[in-house]
Protein backbone atom coordinates (compact mmCIF):
# COMPACT_ATOMS: atom_id res chain seq x y z
CA UNK A 1 0.00 0.00 0.00
CA UNK A 2 1.56 3.52 -0.91
CA UNK A 3 0.83 5.58 2.20
CA UNK A 4 0.76 9.26 0.67
CA UNK A 5 -0.45 11.99 3.19
CA UNK A 6 -1.50 16.22 2.63
CA UNK A 7 0.40 17.10 5.12
CA UNK A 8 -0.87 20.54 4.74
CA UNK A 9 -2.36 23.18 2.15
CA UNK A 10 -2.26 27.03 1.37
CA UNK A 11 -5.84 27.42 2.30
CA UNK A 12 -7.94 29.20 5.12
CA UNK A 13 -7.40 27.14 8.38
CA UNK A 14 -9.69 26.95 11.19
CA UNK A 15 -7.60 29.62 12.93
CA UNK A 16 -9.00 31.83 10.29
CA UNK A 17 -5.81 32.30 8.51
CA UNK A 18 -3.18 30.75 5.71
CA UNK A 19 -0.18 29.47 5.39
CA UNK A 20 1.93 30.02 2.54
CA UNK A 21 3.05 26.38 1.82
CA UNK A 22 6.35 27.02 0.23
CA UNK A 23 7.16 29.43 2.96
CA UNK A 24 6.98 26.31 5.67
CA UNK A 25 10.66 25.48 7.06
CA UNK A 26 11.09 22.24 8.10
CA UNK A 27 14.60 21.71 8.39
CA UNK A 28 13.81 21.03 11.96
CA UNK A 29 11.59 18.18 11.06
CA UNK A 30 13.92 17.01 8.53
CA UNK A 31 16.77 16.29 10.93
CA UNK A 32 14.16 13.64 12.51
CA UNK A 33 10.95 13.10 10.30
CA UNK A 34 9.29 11.25 12.89
CA UNK A 35 5.71 10.58 12.61
CA UNK A 36 3.49 10.94 15.94
CA UNK A 37 -0.19 9.68 16.39
CA UNK A 38 -2.49 12.56 17.02
CA UNK A 39 0.40 14.83 17.96
CA UNK A 40 1.33 12.94 20.59
CA UNK A 41 5.52 13.04 20.79
CA UNK A 42 4.85 9.74 23.09
CA UNK A 43 3.28 7.30 20.36
CA UNK A 44 5.46 7.37 17.02
CA UNK A 45 4.31 5.38 14.85
CA UNK A 46 6.69 5.99 11.49
CA UNK A 47 8.81 8.41 9.91
CA UNK A 48 8.26 10.49 7.03
CA UNK A 49 9.82 10.99 3.60
CA UNK A 50 9.24 11.89 0.32
CA UNK A 51 7.81 15.26 0.84
CA UNK A 52 6.47 17.33 -2.05
CA UNK A 53 4.72 20.29 -3.36
CA UNK A 54 2.41 20.61 -5.62
CA UNK A 55 -0.38 23.44 -6.27
CA UNK A 56 0.07 24.05 -2.47
CA UNK A 57 -0.61 20.99 -1.02
CA UNK A 58 2.36 19.44 0.93
CA UNK A 59 2.60 15.50 0.67
CA UNK A 60 4.98 13.15 2.67
CA UNK A 61 4.86 9.45 2.75
CA UNK A 62 4.57 7.29 5.73
CA UNK A 63 6.50 4.59 6.58
CA UNK A 64 5.61 2.54 9.60
CA UNK A 65 6.87 1.39 12.35
CA UNK A 66 7.36 -2.38 12.69
CA UNK A 67 7.28 -4.30 16.13
CA UNK A 68 5.75 -1.80 17.80
CA UNK A 69 2.43 -2.33 19.21
CA UNK A 70 0.63 1.31 19.67
CA UNK A 71 2.28 1.96 15.57
CA UNK A 72 0.97 -1.98 14.32
CA UNK A 73 -2.92 -0.02 15.90
CA UNK A 74 -2.08 3.24 13.88
CA UNK A 75 -0.93 1.23 10.73
CA UNK A 76 -4.41 -0.91 10.91
CA UNK A 77 -6.12 2.05 11.08
CA UNK A 78 -4.86 3.47 8.02
CA UNK A 79 -5.02 0.22 6.54
CA UNK A 80 -8.90 0.11 7.82
CA UNK A 81 -9.89 3.88 5.62
CA UNK A 82 -10.49 4.99 9.07
CA UNK A 83 -7.21 7.37 9.68
CA UNK A 84 -6.81 9.67 6.17
CA UNK A 85 -5.07 12.72 6.75
CA UNK A 86 -1.89 13.71 8.24
CA UNK A 87 -1.42 17.42 9.95
CA UNK A 88 1.23 19.43 11.39
CA UNK A 89 2.33 21.20 14.15
CA UNK A 90 3.91 24.65 13.52
CA UNK A 91 4.45 28.24 14.48
CA UNK A 92 3.92 31.21 12.44
CA UNK A 93 6.06 33.73 11.57
CA UNK A 94 3.87 37.08 12.49
CA UNK A 95 6.20 39.41 11.07
CA UNK A 96 6.10 37.91 8.00
CA UNK A 97 1.90 38.37 7.54
CA UNK A 98 0.27 40.29 5.12
CA UNK A 99 -2.76 40.39 3.72
CA UNK A 100 -4.88 38.44 0.97
CA UNK A 101 -8.20 38.56 -0.69
CA UNK A 102 -10.03 35.63 -1.29
CA UNK A 103 -13.57 35.81 -3.12
CA UNK A 104 -14.06 39.34 -1.83
CA UNK A 105 -12.82 38.89 1.79
CA UNK A 106 -9.37 39.69 3.63
CA UNK A 107 -7.44 37.22 4.81
CA UNK A 108 -3.98 36.80 6.68
CA UNK A 109 -1.22 34.87 5.76
CA UNK A 110 2.35 33.79 7.05
CA UNK A 111 4.77 34.16 4.34
CA UNK A 112 7.19 32.18 7.00
CA UNK A 113 6.73 29.62 9.39
CA UNK A 114 8.14 26.75 11.19
CA UNK A 115 6.92 22.88 11.19
CA UNK A 116 8.18 21.25 14.14
CA UNK A 117 6.28 17.82 13.73
CA UNK A 118 4.11 15.98 11.60
CA UNK A 119 1.68 13.34 12.76
CA UNK A 120 -1.48 11.05 11.65
CA UNK A 121 -4.46 12.14 12.98
CA UNK A 122 -8.10 10.81 13.22
CA UNK A 123 -9.65 13.86 12.66
CA UNK A 124 -8.39 16.47 11.02
CA UNK A 125 -9.83 20.37 11.45
CA UNK A 126 -10.07 21.67 8.70
CA UNK A 127 -8.48 20.91 5.03
CA UNK A 128 -5.49 22.52 5.86
CA UNK A 129 -4.41 20.23 8.49
CA UNK A 130 -2.38 22.10 11.17
CA UNK A 131 -2.06 22.42 14.76
CA UNK A 132 -0.46 25.63 15.83
CA UNK A 133 2.20 25.67 18.58
CA UNK A 134 4.16 28.70 20.88
CA UNK A 135 8.27 28.99 20.88
CA UNK A 136 8.16 26.13 23.52
CA UNK A 137 6.32 23.54 21.53
CA UNK A 138 2.82 23.75 23.55
CA UNK A 139 -0.50 23.61 21.24
CA UNK A 140 -1.42 27.50 20.73
CA UNK A 141 -4.91 27.21 21.13
CA UNK A 142 -5.54 30.31 22.32
CA UNK A 143 -3.75 31.54 18.75
CA UNK A 144 -6.29 33.78 17.36
CA UNK A 145 -4.48 35.74 14.71
CA UNK A 146 -7.39 36.85 12.24
CA UNK A 147 -8.72 40.00 14.13
CA UNK A 148 -5.83 41.54 15.67
CA UNK A 149 -3.34 40.88 12.61
CA UNK A 150 -6.32 42.05 10.09
CA UNK A 151 -6.95 45.27 12.35
CA UNK A 152 -2.91 45.98 12.19
CA UNK A 153 -2.62 44.82 8.66
CA UNK A 154 -5.74 47.16 7.54
CA UNK A 155 -4.21 50.12 8.43
CA UNK A 156 -3.37 52.56 6.15
CA UNK A 157 0.81 52.68 5.80
CA UNK A 158 2.25 56.01 6.17
CA UNK A 159 4.50 57.09 3.81
CA UNK A 160 7.94 57.71 4.41
CA UNK A 161 7.34 61.78 4.48
CA UNK A 162 4.87 61.14 6.83
CA UNK A 163 7.02 59.13 9.68
CA UNK A 164 9.48 61.48 9.64
CA UNK A 165 7.29 64.49 9.94
CA UNK A 166 6.25 62.77 13.05
CA UNK A 167 9.83 61.92 13.92
CA UNK A 168 11.30 65.16 13.39
CA UNK A 169 8.23 66.96 14.74
CA UNK A 170 7.93 68.76 11.38
CA UNK A 171 4.30 70.55 10.33
CA UNK A 172 2.13 68.55 8.45
CA UNK A 173 2.91 71.02 5.58
CA UNK A 174 6.58 70.24 5.32
CA UNK A 175 7.34 68.95 1.99
CA UNK A 176 10.42 66.45 1.09
CA UNK A 177 12.96 69.09 0.76
CA UNK A 178 12.20 70.25 4.47
CA UNK A 179 12.06 66.74 5.54
CA UNK A 180 15.59 66.25 4.02
CA UNK A 181 17.19 69.04 5.18
CA UNK A 182 15.94 68.29 9.07
CA UNK A 183 17.48 64.86 8.60
CA UNK A 184 20.93 66.28 7.31
CA UNK A 185 20.93 68.90 10.64
CA UNK A 186 20.38 66.00 12.64
CA UNK A 187 23.12 63.76 11.38
CA UNK A 188 25.43 66.45 11.76
CA UNK A 189 23.68 67.02 15.60
CA UNK A 190 24.37 63.58 16.01
CA UNK A 191 27.90 64.04 14.32
CA UNK A 192 28.93 66.97 16.61
CA UNK A 193 27.76 64.97 19.99
CA UNK A 194 29.97 62.06 18.74
CA UNK A 195 32.88 64.49 18.72
CA UNK A 196 31.58 66.34 21.95
CA UNK A 197 31.78 62.72 24.06
CA UNK A 198 35.20 62.10 22.74
CA UNK A 199 36.43 65.30 23.65
CA UNK A 200 34.64 64.74 27.17
CA UNK A 201 36.04 61.70 27.55
CA UNK A 202 40.15 62.82 26.44
CA UNK A 203 39.57 65.79 28.51
CA UNK A 204 38.39 63.71 31.74
CA UNK A 205 41.41 61.69 30.95
CA UNK A 206 44.05 64.71 30.90
CA UNK A 207 42.62 66.42 33.92
CA UNK A 208 43.05 62.50 36.12
CA UNK A 209 46.67 62.53 34.69
CA UNK A 210 47.27 66.23 35.69
CA UNK A 211 45.44 65.51 39.09
CA UNK A 212 47.41 62.78 39.58
CA UNK A 213 50.58 64.72 39.31
CA UNK A 214 49.32 67.03 41.86
CA UNK A 215 49.10 64.18 44.50
CA UNK A 216 52.34 63.24 43.28
CA UNK A 217 54.11 66.58 44.36
CA UNK A 218 51.97 66.46 47.41
CA UNK A 219 53.44 63.33 48.40
CA UNK A 220 56.93 64.33 47.78
CA UNK A 221 56.20 67.59 50.06
CA UNK A 222 54.57 65.48 52.51
CA UNK A 223 51.69 66.61 52.74
CA UNK A 224 49.84 63.40 52.01
CA UNK A 225 51.06 59.60 51.93
CA UNK A 226 50.81 57.18 48.54
CA UNK A 227 47.25 55.98 50.17
CA UNK A 228 45.83 58.53 50.27
CA UNK A 229 46.36 59.80 46.98
CA UNK A 230 44.15 56.77 46.13
CA UNK A 231 41.68 58.40 48.35
CA UNK A 232 41.90 61.97 46.56
CA UNK A 233 41.96 60.35 43.40
CA UNK A 234 38.94 57.85 43.81
CA UNK A 235 36.71 61.52 45.54
CA UNK A 236 37.30 62.94 42.00
CA UNK A 237 36.93 60.46 39.75
CA UNK A 238 33.27 59.83 41.80
CA UNK A 239 32.75 63.62 42.08
CA UNK A 240 33.47 64.71 38.63
CA UNK A 241 34.75 67.84 40.13
CA UNK A 242 38.55 67.54 40.09
CA UNK A 243 38.82 71.29 40.54
CA UNK A 244 36.96 70.70 43.89
CA UNK A 245 39.05 68.16 44.59
CA UNK A 246 42.64 70.36 44.02
CA UNK A 247 41.36 73.05 46.05
CA UNK A 248 40.81 70.42 49.34
CA UNK A 249 44.48 68.87 48.13
CA UNK A 250 45.80 72.60 48.16
CA UNK A 251 44.57 72.97 51.90
CA UNK A 252 46.84 69.90 52.95
CA UNK A 253 49.42 71.57 54.63
CA UNK A 254 52.80 69.06 55.73
CA UNK A 255 53.18 68.77 59.70
CA UNK A 256 55.33 70.88 60.87
CA UNK A 257 58.43 69.20 63.10
CA UNK A 258 59.38 70.68 66.43
CA UNK A 259 63.19 70.70 65.15
CA UNK A 260 61.82 73.05 62.38
CA UNK A 261 60.33 75.68 64.62
CA UNK A 262 62.04 75.67 68.15
CA UNK A 263 64.99 78.01 67.79
CA UNK A 264 67.98 76.93 69.35
CA UNK A 265 68.74 78.49 72.79
CA UNK A 266 70.64 81.48 71.95
CA UNK A 267 71.16 85.31 72.33
CA UNK A 268 67.85 85.11 70.40
CA UNK A 269 66.29 83.46 73.84
CA UNK A 270 66.18 86.86 75.33
CA UNK A 271 64.26 88.30 72.28
CA UNK A 272 60.94 88.18 73.93
CA UNK A 273 59.28 89.32 70.55
CA UNK A 274 60.60 86.27 68.60
CA UNK A 275 60.29 83.82 71.77
CA UNK A 276 56.54 85.19 71.95
CA UNK A 277 56.26 84.69 67.99
CA UNK A 278 57.73 80.86 68.41
CA UNK A 279 54.89 80.55 70.84
CA UNK A 280 52.15 81.76 68.16
CA UNK A 281 53.18 79.64 65.63
CA UNK A 282 53.86 76.54 67.54
CA UNK A 283 50.31 77.30 68.90
CA UNK A 284 48.96 77.77 65.34
CA UNK A 285 50.30 74.70 64.18
CA UNK A 286 48.72 73.16 67.00
CA UNK A 287 52.57 71.48 68.37
CA UNK A 288 52.03 73.52 71.91
CA UNK A 289 51.15 70.60 74.02
CA UNK A 290 54.05 68.36 71.98
CA UNK A 291 56.51 70.96 73.31
CA UNK A 292 54.82 70.76 76.56
CA UNK A 293 55.52 67.60 76.84
CA UNK A 294 58.79 66.93 75.30
CA UNK A 295 60.38 69.92 76.52
CA UNK A 296 58.68 71.40 79.73
CA UNK A 297 61.28 74.41 80.28
CA UNK A 298 61.36 75.58 76.73
CA UNK A 299 57.37 75.38 76.67
CA UNK A 300 57.58 77.68 80.03
CA UNK A 301 60.00 80.29 78.44
CA UNK A 302 58.22 80.66 75.21
CA UNK A 303 54.62 81.08 77.72
CA UNK A 304 56.40 83.79 79.76
CA UNK A 305 57.65 85.65 76.71
CA UNK A 306 53.80 85.47 75.16
CA UNK A 307 52.05 86.10 78.23
CA UNK A 308 54.60 88.19 80.54
CA UNK A 309 54.25 85.58 83.40
CA UNK A 310 55.33 82.04 84.34
CA UNK A 311 53.37 79.08 83.22
CA UNK A 312 51.14 77.76 86.33
CA UNK A 313 51.50 80.67 88.27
Amino acid sequence: MNYIFIATQDTINVYGFGLDSEGIDFSDVDQEPTCFFNHDLNVPCGHWTDRKLVDGAISQKWNPYTGIAEAAKVKQLVDDGIITRASISVRPDESSAYLKTINGKEYVYFARSKARETSLVTLAGNKSCIRLVDENDRESTYFNLSDNLLKQLKQPKKTMLEQLRKLLNLSDSADESAALQSVTALKQEQGYKARFDELVAKNKTDEKAAFAQLCDKAITEKRISATEKETFIALADASGNYELVEKLLAERKAPVSLADVIQPDSQADNDVIKLADEYTRLDKTGQLYALKQSNPERFSKLFSAKFGTKYGA
